[in-house]
């Protein structure tokens, strides 16, 4: 179970009796040891004090080992927000010590990106991290030596060299963030013998992706080569080379919504085409050792998010089903020798490395399993000597509630993260009407074609349960008035794209409507009465703030231009949204009329400093707004603000973020405002000495 952090210093006995074993009588001198580290932690912002304290407490804890799991639990988070490296051995001293502790242990497992597990327990097998960046869509070099990755500040393909700790940019756009103008990579490959490195390239002229092959030794475009597609390609990945070189295993992804798995030919520049399949496609392919077939998985159905493992003959001329089972299976690669197609499961009640054997591209016998409980990753390839590389999402992005005196903008309490399952993935939260709920989306698995989840979190129980909504991506859900149902804008399993409504005990989905035309920023709005939605659409490269009449399913435009994310206020006469001015060097907060779509300027930020395009959202009394100003445009350190409508001074409001970048909801208090909050980052992690031992 995980953890609630305090509301208020007043409250750390109430929050410790929720979380450790009841104790009889008074606290002990720990127990009070304990509160006073958290004091330290949480209300001074002492965190060397904290972790002092926590030590202690650890220490002298005697046979309450709950409360000395904790206190270590805490001391390597205080670690962790001083950017210490010591953070590591006090997470894995607990999985060593305080193995019993499973509540803290499936924490610490988190903390540790979800991939570990003590090396003493798993004999010769070892799982270690080798490098943490910013992309985890390439492949590590079969040698062992080079991983590809794209860098999401330049947008540049990159290359990290293991040997020398060296980061070098394959691609020409200058250093620094760029601009929305320029052209970046996405996915890519290295070449068997490293010479090459396959990438998706957008073009941002052509408005489409394009693959190409660059060598892995100069930057020199004459060692560039883009690849011929046709105008109704929208998207293209590699994702392995054959072992001769000749050809690349691509993905390709259609204007009608048709995905095709294809070989890309070095020599002359084409792509040839093996098949069609579910518009999702693979989340990954791999050529056998021998070149002779190619693994990869696919939905099941298109009803389901299940997937299968399956060969195809390079040649195309036979497909087998390697596994086949209610779980959800993923391709990882092949073992050096071709024996065995690796896939990660989830059919052990957790996800874990499995191995199935194949004689001629035919499963025998049935899979086994190599190493459990490794979390959830993407595969960034196999090495010749036998280590499967495994990127994940780490860090601690998680959903924050903040308490804030509105008038003052002061802090009333320590902010709080109620959700006590998958920690450090869960964003986005909506307060439920009556404010007894939270709804978020929660992003459990950090693999190719990593998709959200919906969940309910229950404020008087502190436990949450997933909403079965059977939707292959939205970004935000917003109750009903009545909090009966959801608005989700997305994409639901038969790739059919609009707003949906979800029933919020069923997930059952109907669709308000389809439209093949981009729903900017995915955030519909209710109307206050429930008979209407509001959203943007883009049209011819502007954005249109409509509404859609419910009962006649008529939508009418109320405005257009280049808004952010819009917030519908408490009393459905206004909508919220940022402009930004590039004349003017500014953005805005703007109230457009609902009746008649005329505009209100109330608050404008000038340069360096801009108005966020995302985080904002309206009091419930309507008063005013909470928004998020930028420090800079490079920054991901913001400022949130309560400005009122009615000509009062802004006031900033007691609140820290980093990188905050999705929308606020106000409680119907109108304290308490949940944000997303923390940092996000990637691993590469190496599992080592896991494949069968070969019979003597």
């Amino acid at each position: 179970m995980y953890y609630y952090r305090l509301l208020a210093a007043s409250l750390l006995a109430l929050s410790l009796s929720t979380r450790l074993p009841a104790q009889r009588g008074q606290a002990s001198d720990v127990e009070i040891q304990f509160k006073a580290a958290q004091q330290k932690e949480l209300v001074d912002g002492d965190l060397k004090g904290a972790i002092d304290k926590y030590l202690a407490v650890a220490a002298h804890a005697g046979a309450n080992r709950a409360l000395a799991a904790q206190s270590l639990l805490r001391a390597a988070e205080c670690y962790q927000k001083q950017g210490d490296s010591a953070a590591r051995g006090v997470y894995e001293r607990v999985l060593r010590e305080y193995p019993d502790q499973k509540n803290v242990v499936d924490l610490v497992q988190a903390r540790l990106g979800n991939a570990s597990r003590s090396r003493a327990t798993d004999g010769a097998v070892a799982l270690r991290r080798v490098w943490s960046g910013i992309d985890i869509g390439g492949t590590v070099s079969r040698d062992g030596r080079l991983l590809s990755y794209a860098d999401w500040i330049s947008g540049n393909l990159m290359l990290h060299d293991f040997a020398s700790g060296t980061d070098r940019a394959l691609t020409d756009n200058p250093p620094g963030k760029w601009p929305v103008s320029n052209d970046f990579a996405e996915e890519s490959a290295i070449s068997r013998d490293a010479s090459f490195v396959a990438y998706s390239w957008y073009e941002n002229s052509a408005k489409r992706y394009k693959l190409r092959v660059t060598s892995t030794q100069t930057r020199a475009a004459a060692s560039t080569r883009t690849f011929s597609t046709s105008a109704d390609v929208d998207w293209i990945a590699p994702y392995d080379w054959s072992p001769d070189g000749n050809l690349i295993a691509v993905q390709l992804q259609r204007g009608d919504r048709i995905a095709q798995i294809g070989l890309a030919r070095v020599d002359d520049g084409t792509i040839q085409i093996l098949k069609s399949v579910d518009w999702r496609g693979p989340s990954n392919i791999f050529f056998s050792p021998d070149g002779r077939f190619l693994a990869y998985d696919l939905p099941a159905t298109d009803s389901t998010k299940q997937r299968d493992i399956f060969v195809l003959a390079v040649d195309a001329s036979r497909e087998v089903t390697a596994v086949q089972h209610p779980a959800q299976d993923r391709v990882l690669g092949w073992s050096p020798d071709g024996e065995y197609v690796l896939f990660a499961s989830d059919r052990g009640g957790s996800n874990g490395v499995w191995a199935q054997a194949l004689t001629d591209g035919k499963p025998r016998g049935t899979p086994r399993l190599l190493k459990e409980n490794v979390g959830s990753f993407r595969s960034m390839g196999m090495t010749n000597d036998g280590a499967l590389y495994l990127g994940t999402a780490t860090g601690d992005r998680d959903v924050e509630v903040a308490t804030i005196d509105l008038e003052t903008g002061k802090r009333l309490a320590p902010s709080v993260r109620p959700i006590q399952s998958f920690i450090g993935t869960n964003r986005r939260a909506m307060w439920s009407p009556d404010g007894k709920a939270i709804a978020y989306s929660t992003m459990r698995d950090a693999i190719r074609n990593n998709k959200p989840q919906l969940a309910i979190l229950s404020m008087d129980s502190g436990s949450s349960r997933l909403v079965p909504v059977p939707m292959e991506y939205f970004a935000s859900a917003a109750w009903s008035p009545d909090g009966r149902s959801f608005a989700l804008a997305g994409t639901d399993l038969k790739g059919r794209k609009g707003i949906f409504r979800a029933d919020a005990q069923s997930g059952q989905l109907t669709p308000v409507f389809l439209s093949e035309t981009p729903l900017v920023g995915s955030f519909p709005q209710w109307s206050p009465d429930g008979q209407s939605l509001f959203y943007r659409r883009g049209e011819n490269g502007t954005t249109i703030v409509a509404e859609r009449n419910l009962a006649t399913n008529q939508e009418r435009e109320i405005a257009r231009g280049p808004f952010g994310r819009t917030a519908i206020s408490p009393d459905g006469q206004w909508i919220a949204t940022t402009l930004a001015n590039r004349t003017r060097k500014s953005s805005s907060l703007v109230l457009i009329s609902v009746k008649d779509g005329a505009q209100r300027e109330i608050l404008t930020v000038a340069e360096p400093r801009a108005l966020d395009a995302v985080s904002l959202a309206w009091v419930p009394n309507g008063r005013g707004l909470v928004v998020a100003q930028r420090l800079d445009a490079n920054s991901l350190k913001k400022d949130i603000w309560f400005v009122p409508i009615d000509g009062g001074l802004p006031r900033k409001l007691e609140i820290e973020t980093n990188g905050l970048t999705d929308p606020f909801s106000v409680h119907p208090d109108g304290h308490r405002i949940a944000i997303t909050s923390g940092e996000e980052t990637n691993e590469v992690w190496a599992l080592e000495h896991f494949l069968p031992k070969k019979a003597p």
